[in-house]
C-alpha cells in the first residue's frame, strides 16, 4: 500500500489518451465562495460526515475531551475503524444536520474534516455541468453565469414545479420535443451574504477534488487534511494533473434531451461498460425520476430491461413476495400457518400467479414497468403517469412499447384509480409518486402529493381496487416522519402494513385482507417469511438483486445486525405498531 500521495496517485493514474476531455466544462474556473450558510451541513440519510482517526483526534483536542468520550458522544454507534477506513460523525437530534451545526454555524470549524474543506469539488458535484448545476441548488456560494437572484429564483423554482405538475401530482401541458439547450435556475448569493465573482482556478478545483479522493480511499492512513495537503506539494503538479484528468476521464454525463421541464442524461462512470440513462425533472435536478442500464451492442446502445437501477424500484417489487405468500395462505387449508416461518418447503411453493394485474402510478419513463414486463411476461400491466412528455420520453429514449400485457396511460394516478364504475382490481399497485416541501430546500423532493394520502384515496383507488391478498406498494419520501404520517392515514383502510427502511429508500407496503385473515405484527417474523418467499421468486433475484443479498438476507439471519440496524440506524423491516412507537 502506497504510504504517500505521490505513490497513491502513481498507482491509481494510467494513460486515457484515447478518451475525450469531460473537464472541458470547468472553463477558466469555477465561481464559488463560501458564505457559511450551513446547508451543506444539513441532509438526511444521504449526507454523512465523514472522519479519519486523526480527524477524530484533533477534533477531540480542540473540545478538551478524551478519544473514549468524544466517540462515545460525537460518533456514529457501531462505527469501528481499521487502518485506512473512516469514521462517521453522529447527527443531530432530528437526523437533519451534523451535531456540530449549532445556530447555523459549525463549532469546529478549525478542525474540521477533509470533506467539508473540499466541498464543494467533490466528485459528485464535478461530474458534470449538470451535477455543478444541481449542487448550486444546495449550496448559495455556488454561481452559475446568468442565474437570477435568490429570490427570484425561489419564485422561478415553484413556477417550475408547478409547470411539471409536482412530478405526478398536478396538470401538465403536452410539450414538443425539443433539445434545445438551457440551465437550471440556480441562486446567486442572499441578499445579506453576496458572492464574489472572482472563480476558483481550474487548478485548485482539480487540487480539492484529488485531496477528496485521497481522503475517501483511506490509502493514506486516513490523515488529516493538512497533512495530505504538504505531501501533495512536494510532488509534481503533472502527476496532479494526470490524476484529475483520469478521473473526468473515467466519467461524465451527456445530455441527451433538454426541455422545459426535463433533462435525458447518459452518464457514465467507472468501467465504460456500466453506462446507465436517466431521466431527471429540472426543477429537481439531484432526483432521477428513472433510470435505466445500458448495454452496447455492435454499433447501438439498448436499454437493459432485465434490471432495475433504483433502489426504491428493487425494494418496491417485494410485493411481489408479499402478494405470492398471501395467494398460497388464502389456498391452504391451514389460516394458522400464517403466524408461522416460511419453511423450506413452502418458500418453494410461493409462486406468482399467472394472471398477474399490476399498476404502477408515477411511471415516469417506464423502467420500473418495463422490468416487471420482462421478468413477468403473462402480466398484464398498466403504467400511469400525468406527465404526458415523460411517457413520450420513454417511447423515445428508454424502448418502454405498448403491446397486449402494456399499456401506457396519460392520466392523473389519482383518478385512474378511483374511476367510478371499473370494477378491475390489481394484484399489486405501486406508487412512486413525489412532491416538494413548499418551505423546503428548492431542488428537492420529500413527501408523497396529499391527494394520495387521503381517506378517499385510499379506501377507493388502493382498498377497493386490490384482490384479496393484494399488495400496495408505496415509496415514502421524507423519512421517519412522513412514515409515520403515511401509516397513521393508511392504517384506518389497512389492517396488515409493514415498512422496508433502508439506508436509501423507506417502502410502506399494505396488504388487503384475504379471505380468513390473520397476520403477525412482528418485524422479525415479517423479514423472515418475506425474506423465504423471495427466494423462491427467480425474477426478484433479478429485480432486487443487492437489496436481495447484500441487505435483505443479512438482516434476516443476522440476529446481532438486525437488532443494532434497527435501534440505531432505524434500518430494517418494521411493522406499523412498531414505527408509530419510535
Amino acid at each position: 500500500m502506497p504510504s504517500t500521495a505521490g505513490g497513491f496517485l502513481r498507482q491509481s493514474w494510467r494513460s486515457f489518451a484515447s478518451v475525450a476531455d469531460n473537464s472541458s466544462w470547468l472553463g477558466g474556473g469555477l465561481k464559488f465562495k463560501c458564505t457559511q450558510c450551513g446547508k451543506c451541513c444539513t441532509g438526511g440519510r444521504e449526507r454523512v460526515v465523514w472522519v479519519s482517526e486523526q480527524e477524530a483526534g484533533a477534533i477531540a483536542g480542540s473540545l478538551g475531551l478524551e478519544g473514549d468520550e468524544f466517540a462515545d458522544r460525537y460518533l456514529q454507534p457501531g462505527s469501528v475503524t481499521s487502518a485506512g477506513s473512516r469514521l462517521s460523525l453522529r447527527k443531530n437530534s432530528t437526523d437533519t444536520a451534523c451535531i456540530f451545526l449549532q445556530h447555523g454555524k459549525c463549532a469546529v470549524y478549525q478542525s474540521r474534516p477533509t470533506q467539508c474543506r473540499t466541498y464543494p469539488f467533490w466528485p459528485e458535484p464535478l461530474t458534470s455541468r449538470h451535477d455543478w448545476e444541481s449542487e448550486a441548488l444546495r449550496c448559495e456560494g455556488i454561481q452559475i453565469k446568468n442565474s437570477p437572484p435568490h429570490q427570484q429564483h425561489r419564485q422561478h423554482h415553484n413556477a417550475a414545479l408547478e409547470q411539471s405538475g409536482s412530478l405526478r401530482s398536478g396538470s401538465a401541458e403536452r410539450d414538443p420535443l425539443g433539445n434545445q439547450e438551457t440551465s437550471l435556475a440556480v441562486p446567486a448569493g442572499s441578499a445579506e451574504t453576496e458572492v464574489s465573482d472572482a472563480a476558483v482556478p481550474v487548478e485548485s478545483v482539480k487540487r480539492q477534488l484529488v485531496l477528496e479522493e485521497i481522503s475517501r480511499s483511506g490509502e493514506m492512513g486516513g490523515t488529516t487534511y493538512s497533512d495530505m495537503d504538504e505531501l501533495l506539494t512536494s510532488i509534481s503538479p503533472e502527476l496532479v494533473d494526470e490524476f484529475a484528468d483520469e478521473f473526468f476521464a473515467k466519467r461524465g454525463r451527456r445530455i441527451l434531451h433538454d426541455s422545459r421541464r426535463w433533462r435525458v442524461l447518459d452518464t457514465w462512470i467507472g468501467d465504460p461498460a456500466e453506462h446507465f440513462r436517466s431521466l431527471v425533472l429540472k426543477a429537481c435536478p439531484g432526483y432521477a425520476q428513472t433510470e435505466v442500464q445500458l448495454m452496447k451492442q455492435a454499433d447501438s446502445t439498448l436499454v437493459r430491461h432485465d434490471k432495475l437501477c433504483q433502489p426504491a424500484h428493487k425494494a418496491m417489487c417485494l410485493a411481489f413476495a408479499l402478494q405470492a405468500m398471501s395467494q398460497k395462505h388464502m389456498h391452504s387449508a391451514a389460516a394458522s400457518s400464517l403466524h408461522k416461518p416460511v419453511s423450506v418447503h413452502d418458500a418453494q411453493a410461493v409462486q406468482p400467479s399467472t394472471n398477474l394485474a399490476v399498476a404502477i402510478v408515477g411511471a415516469g419513463a417506464c423502467a420500473l414497468p418495463m422490468a416487471i414486463r420482462h421478468h413477468f411476461p403473462k402480466a398484464a400491466i398498466d403504467a400511469v403517469d400525468i406527465d404526458a412528455e415523460a411517457l413520450d420520453l420513454a417511447q423515445c429514449f428508454f424502448e418502454a412499447q405498448e403491446d397486449a400485457h402494456l399499456m401506457l396511460h396519460n392520466e392523473d394516478g389519482v383518478k385512474f384509480l378511483t374511476k367510478h364504475g371499473v370494477t378491475s382490481q390489481f394484484d399489486v399497485i405501486m406508487l412512486d409518486v413525489a412532491a416538494p416541501d413548499p418551505a423546503g430546500d428548492p431542488g428537492t423532493l420529500n413527501s408523497i402529493p396529499a391527494q394520495f394520502l387521503s381517506p378517499v384515496f385510499i379506501q377507493e383507488g388502493l382498498r377497493r381496487r386490490l384482490r384479496p391478498g393484494g399488495v400496495a406498494a408505496i415509496n415514502i419520501l421524507g423519512g421517519l416522519p412522513a412514515l409515520k404520517e403515511a401509516i397513521f392515514k393508511i392504517t384506518p383502510h389497512f389492517q396488515h402494513l409493514h415498512a422496508l427502511c433502508t439506508p436509501e429508500v423507506n417502502i410502506l407496503f399494505g396488504r388487503a385482507p384475504l379471505g380468513s385473515d390473520a397476520d403477525s405484527n412482528s418485524g422479525r417474523t415479517a423479514l423472515w417469511r418475506v425474506t423465504a418467499a423471495a427466494a423462491a421468486l427467480k425474477p426478484l433475484h433479478s429485480l432486487c438483486d443487492e437489496l436481495l443479498s447484500e441487505q435483505f438476507e443479512q438482516w434476516a439471519v443476522n440476529d446481532e445486525l438486525h437488532d443494532v440496524l434497527r435501534s440505531e440506524y432505524g434500518y430494517g423491516w418494521f411493522s406499523a405498531q412498531d414505527l408509530m412507537e419510535k
